[in-house]
């Protein structure tokens, strides 16, 4: 169950801006008539998140933008009186090769927590660039049994991408939307639609990101203790992503990606279990 608000407006201030401030509630799962849903934290936490998307320059085919977004957890479900709810920070790398996350913090005892996250993204006729900042943050439960009296474990992330569509169009601009997708670049519109008028469009695209899910770990071949107890060690995962787009008409798209992923992540007792791979993969994607 939950409620979210939208307020978006363009040409607001001036000329070509444009103003999306959104905000949302969500609280527990109402249907529980779904057996595959456990009635767990899963489906009893209560959160407020919101963002604000302010595009403040434009001339109707490069525009600039900048924005920012929070979320904070109010409440934790699933734990049992004087039992600690468990939150927990993981993600897979950028392509979904395997289901398992290879940086996870597991399950934090916690009573709530909170994130913030800066935006930005621009594009100058058929170059565009784009990149976000997270912090994360979690109140650490110290009181239920079996608990740590430790400080509040914080984490971060972030990204930054480019790229240059070579055959000439510009990435679209949507300021609205029927979903979540407003405020946010999309796929150019293509001038010369294969196979009828030509090639399509194509582009190149690079990314570096970082999810840092360490807090205070210590040090290598030593376990958690003094001065880092409490200490998180969900490892740090750095992406490198070269990308080749080919967009063969306004409504499909054939994406080749190379990923460089180094995962560096320490285990209870201080050995390195981090790894290093590279994958090639790719995409076609239909949209109507």
């Amino acid at each position: 169950m939950g409620a979210e608000f939208t307020f978006q407006d363009s040409d607001l201030f001036r000329h070509g801006d444009n103003l999306v401030i959104s905000g949302a509630f969500t609280g527990h799962i109402a249907d529980r008539r779904v057996s595959e849903i456990p009635d767990d934290a899963t489906g009893k936490g209560t959160h407020v998140l919101g963002r604000i998307a302010y595009k403040l320059w434009s001339d109707r085919v490069s525009s600039v933008q900048i924005g920012g977004s929070f979320a904070r957890i109010l409440t934790v479900g699933g734990a049992e009186p004087g039992l600690a709810g468990g939150v927990s920070l993981e993600d897979r790398p950028e392509i979904r090769i395997v289901g398992d996350p290879l940086v996870s913090t597991r399950s934090l005892p916690a009573k709530g927590g909170a994130l913030w996250g800066l935006e930005a993204a621009a594009n100058f006729g058929s170059l565009y660039f784009g990149g976000e900042l997270y912090r994360f943050g979690l109140d650490r439960d110290t009181e239920c049994s079996g608990c740590i009296d430790a400080a509040d474990p914080d984490f971060s992330g972030w990204y930054v991408e480019g790229s240059w569509i070579l055959s000439g169009e510009a990435k679209v601009y949507q300021p609205s939307a029927m979903n979540n997708g407003m405020a946010t670049f999309t796929n150019p519109r293509v001038a010369r639609p294969f196979p009828l008028d030509g090639w399509g469009a194509w582009e190149i695209a690079a990314r570096y990101s970082d999810l840092d899910l360490n807090w205070s770990p210590g040090t290598a071949d030593a376990p958690c203790g003094g001065a880092s107890a409490g200490c998180v060690r969900g490892g740090d995962q750095q992406i490198w992503t070269f990308g080749l787009n080919w967009y063969l008409s306004d409504s499909v798209r054939l994406l080749f990606d190379v990923l460089f992923v180094d995962v560096d992540k320490l285990d209870s007792s201080g050995i390195q279990i981090g790894q290093a791979f590279s994958v090639v993969g790719t995409r076609l994607q239909f949209t109507n």
